[in-house]
This record gives C-alpha cells, structure tokens and sequence, in this order.
C-alpha cells in the first residue's frame, strides 16, 4: 500500500518528506492550468527553502501522450535528479510515475507500451492529487495515450508505486467541479 499523508496544509510538508527519503535535487511535474492556479508555487517555494534543488516539467497534458513522459524524463536525466514530484491531476501523476521509471531504465517510454516490460524501480516519488477524482496517488498503473495508435497503455505493477502520496484538500479549493 502507498502511505498516505492527509490533511489540510499538509502539501507544505513535501520539503521535508523529500529530505527524508534523501533527496537533494527533483523534478516537479505539472500541466499549465495548476500552475495558473498558482498551486506549485508554494510548495516549490517550501522545497527550495530546505536547500533542495528543483527542476520543473510543466508540459503536462490530458491523456498524457507517450511523447511527454520522454519530454519530462529528459529533464529529469538531464539534471541528474533523485526524486520526482508528481502534483495535479491523474495526467500529472500518470506522466510523473512513467517519467520516473525513465530514469532508472533507458528511454524512451514507447518502447514500453503494449509490452510487459520488466521495470527497475523509479527513484522516490511523491504524488500530490489536486483533484478528488482519479485515485492515481495510489494506484500502481500509469495511463498514457500511445501516439503511434491512439489507444491507452501504459506501465504497471510496484514500480509505478508512489513512494508516498501527500492529500491536502485545500488544495482542491477553487478548482473547477468537472
């Protein structure tokens, strides 16, 4: 089972979960309308403070295509983090979780479609809903669009595991009802 840490405010605890799990430098992966909303903000903010380095993919989109996860990974590989953070929706934390994996196997996340693919486990992963709608904080599958035939695939098993979800219903406050 993931572990869960739930209750208000308690997104502002990821700095020190991260430093727990002996992270230094993540990647924040998140979509365009969470960072309109102003919600990573803080919680970068807070990570910074606690001298971790951050690196963002904000390039999420719905249905996350196979194309995006490799995007996001390359960041990650390219600035040799040690943790991922997954904050949004199901498509921020479907695109983190897959992006992760990239970072322990080699890339290019197309190759692992359709297939049962033998995974390394993925680096710490910290999965932050801000939707009440998917469950994808917990679950151990990763759905994403394969572009080459439009249909959802995607990894599964433990190694999709988040290391720990983190559930703040505040900050479910002001996002739209759909």
């Amino acid at each position: 089972l993931t572990p869960v840490l739930f209750g208000p405010n308690m997104s502002m605890r990821t700095g020190m979960k991260l430093r727990e799990l002996g992270c230094t430098n993540v990647l924040f992966i998140y979509d365009q309308g969470i960072k309109k909303a102003g919600i990573p903000d803080r919680i970068i903010k807070n990570v910074k403070a606690l001298g971790i380095k951050v690196s963002v993919y904000e390039g999420v989109q719905a249905d996350p295509p196979d194309f995006t996860v490799d995007e996001a990974a390359e960041i990650g590989i390219r600035d040799q983090v040690d943790g991922v953070v997954g904050l949004g929706g199901g498509s921020s934390m479907d695109t983190a979780k897959a992006a992760n994996l990239m970072l322990t196997n080699p890339p290019g996340i197309q190759k692992y479609l359709g297939a049962r693919a033998a995974f390394k486990p993925g680096k710490p992963l910290i999965l932050i809903p801000t939707t009440a709608g998917t469950g994808s904080e917990v679950t151990t599958m990763a759905v994403l669009t394969d572009t080459r035939d439009h249909k959802k695939k995607g990894p599964g098993g433990n190694v999709c595991r988040a290391t720990l979800a983190i559930v703040d219903p505040l900050l479910t406050v002001g996002m739209p009802p759909s």
